[in-house]
C-alpha cells in the first residue's frame, strides 16, 4: 500500500487491490478524514463534496474517496444526487463528533487475536497462512486479508521462500521502556524548537477528536483502531509543530512499533479516558501559545505512562 500523511500526521492510503476485510476499515478511515477535512473548512449545508477535490485534498485517487463518500451517505452525513454528487445535508457542526465506523468484521477481531498472541510471545518467528488458520479457525482467505495488512503497516514481513516472520516490535518491559527513553527525549524537545509553528486548525480538530473519544469511552467498548488513530495522530501533531524532519520520523516510527501493546491495551477505558485527559491539557497550553508549558506537559504525561510499563507487557 503507498503511503500518504493525513491531516494529523498518519501515514496510510487505501488501495483498490485491498482485501475485503482491510477495504472496510480504510473505507472508514478515509471517511473520517474527509468529514475531518470538512469539520475544518466549517463546510455548511449543501456543500458539494466532489471526488476529485477530496482526493487533492487528501492525496488519494478518486475510486477510495467515492467509497468513502458513499459510506458518509450511509451514515446520513451527505446526499447523493444521481449525475450531480454528494452533498452536505446539515451544516458540518451537525456531525461533529459522529463515530464513522465501517463495522467490526470477523476481519478486526482476527487481527486483535493475533496482535493478541503476539503480545504474549504465542507467535514467535515463522508463521504460515494455514498454521494461523488452523490455529485461529479463521478461513485462509481471511487469514491472508489480515497478514497483507499487518504487512501494510509494518508488523509482518512476507519471507523469501514460505510463511511470514514479524517484525521486531515493543513487547517488553525493556523494549519499552527504551521507546518512552526517546520519546522523552524527542517529544518535549519538539516543542521548545525555535521556529516551532503551532497550527490552531490542527489544535481545534485533534481536541474535537478527543472529546469525541472521551464521550464514547463513557458508553462501552471502543474501536481500538479509531482510538490508536488518535493517540498516535496527536503525539505525530506536536511534533510536526516543530518543523524537524527526523523528529517526525523518529516518532512515526515509535508509533509503528508499539501497534501492538497498545492496540491490545486499549480495551482499558480507563486509561483511553486518563490519557485524552492529558492530551486536552496539552492542547490548552498550546492553544494560548506555552509550548513550554506544553513540554512540561508533554513530560509528566510520558513519565506518567511509563509508570505503567509492567502492566502493560503483562497480559
Amino acid at each position: 500500500m503507498a503511503v500518504e500523511q493525513d491531516l494529523c500526521g498518519n501515514a496510510a492510503r487505501p488501495v483498490r487491490t485491498d482485501p475485503p476485510g482491510a477495504r472496510t476499515q480504510r473505507r472508514a478511515w478515509l471517511a473520517r478524514r474527509i468529514l475531518e477535512e470538512l469539520i475544518l473548512r466549517d463546510a455548511p449545508a449543501g456543500t458539494h463534496v466532489t471526488e476529485v477535490a477530496m482526493a487533492e485534498s487528501l492525496g488519494v485517487s478518486r475510486s477510495p474517496v467515492r467509497a468513502s463518500l458513499d459510506l458518509l451517505a450511509e451514515h446520513g452525513v451527505l446526499s447523493h444526487i444521481r449525475n450531480r454528487g454528494f452533498f452536505l445535508r446539515e451544516n458540518i457542526a451537525a456531525y461533529d463528533g459522529l463515530a464513522v465506523s465501517g463495522g467490526t468484521s470477523p476481519e478486526d477481531q482476527l487481527y486483535a487475536d493475533i496482535l493478541e498472541a503476539r503480545l504474549n510471545e504465542k507467535l514467535v518467528g515463522r508463521v504460515t497462512q494455514i498454521e494461523l488458520a488452523r490455529r485461529f479457525e479463521a478461513p485462509e482467505s481471511r487469514v491472508g486479508a489480515v497478514l497483507t495488512r499487518m504487512r501494510e503497516e509494518g508488523l509482518v514481513r512476507r519471507n523469501p521462500g514460505r510463511g511470514w516472520h514479524f517484525q521486531p516490535a515493543i513487547n517488553t518491559t525493556e523494549a519499552l521502556a527504551q521507546s518512552y527513553a526517546l520519546r522523552l527525549a524527542v517529544e518535549p524537545a519538539a516543542l521548545r524548537q525555535p521556529g516551532i509553528q503551532i497550527d490552531p486548525n490542527a489544535l481545534d480538530l485533534s481536541r474535537r477528536r478527543h472529546e469525541a473519544l472521551l464521550a464514547r469511552a463513557g458508553r462501552g467498548p471502543m474501536i481500538q483502531a479509531q482510538v490508536f488513530e488518535v493517540d498516535s495522530g496527536f503525539h505525530e501533531m506536536l511534533v510536526r509543530f516543530s518543523g524537524n524532519p527526523y523528529f517526525l520520523e523518529a516518532v512515526q516510527t515509535q508509533n509503528r512499533l508499539r501497534t501492538i501493546v497498545e492496540f491490545v491495551d486499549y480495551s482499558d477505558l480507563a486509561r483511553i479516558k486518563l490519557w485524552c485527559v492529558e492530551h486536552l491539557r496539552i492542547l490548552d497550553a498550546l492553544a494560548v501559545g506555552d509550548a513550554e508549558l506544553a513540554a512540561k506537559r508533554v513530560t509528566a504525561h510520558l513519565q506518567r505512562a511509563s509508570k505503567s510499563i509492567g502492566r502493560q507487557t503483562t497480559r
